[in-house]
């Protein structure tokens, strides 16, 4: 009769493990990329419904022509870029002139003179990274 009442207790733990898993949207394993401070801080906002806290794997930086996960499209607030088009299959090769304006565009963003906005802006994502790792809970 024990042994009957801890195995239904052990199916009702596995059911409950086994849904939590299909609803976890944690990246264990995997990256999450961002492309400014305001991206980040929306991207981390966003919680999971299993832990709480949603771990998010790797976290790094990437230049604002380059895609976003698919699931954190919603939070980028970059202007429209040619080049994101391309690498998320929305439109064909970019035209010699749309490339032109990449170029010109990458230099202006990521160039000697864009260096202190970057620097002060990655302080500020050190600090919500540091909020972040205090909060995640440990796991093994």
């Amino acid at each position: 009769m024990a042994l009957a009442g801890i195995e239904k207790r052990l199916r009702a733990l596995e059911q409950i493990l086994f849904v939590g898993a299909k609803e976890c949207n944690c990246r264990v394993g995997h990256k999450t990329i961002y492309h400014d401070e305001a991206e980040l801080a929306r991207i981390m906002a966003v919680s999971c419904p299993v832990h709480s806290i949603r771990d998010l794997g790797e976290v790094m930086w990437v230049g604002r022509s380059l895609p976003l996960r698919r699931d954190d499209q919603q939070f980028c607030s970059c202007p429209p870029s040619p080049l994101r088009e391309l690498l998320l299959g929305r439109r064909g090769p970019l035209t010699q002139a749309e490339h032109e304006v990449e170029v010109e565009r990458w230099a202006r963003e990521y160039g000697s003179s864009a260096d202190e906005k970057f620097r002060r802006d990655q302080d500020r994502i050190k600090q919500l990274l540091r909020i972040y790792e205090y909060n995640k809970p440990i796991r093994r």
